[in-house]
């Protein structure tokens, strides 16, 4: 496969997972710093992204 199919490959899968964590944190499932940990961002760059795609991103005690 070309590089250029296996970059978008790649960037979807990313995508699919991001998608993942932002639906477990907004469900309450996992918390937001587990979630930032195993997208490999900091927590203010994971709530960054969730915001960006549209989910509300959960208050902190």
């Amino acid at each position: 496969m070309c590089k250029a199919w296996e970059d978008h490959k790649k960037l979807g899968i990313q995508q699919g997972e991001n998608k993942m964590l932002f639906t477990l944190v907004t469900k309450g499932k996992l918390d937001i710093d587990t979630a930032a940990e195993e997208a490999g961002v900091s927590v203010s760059e994971f709530e960054k992204l969730m915001s960006e795609a549209g989910y509300k991103v959960p208050e902190t005690v």
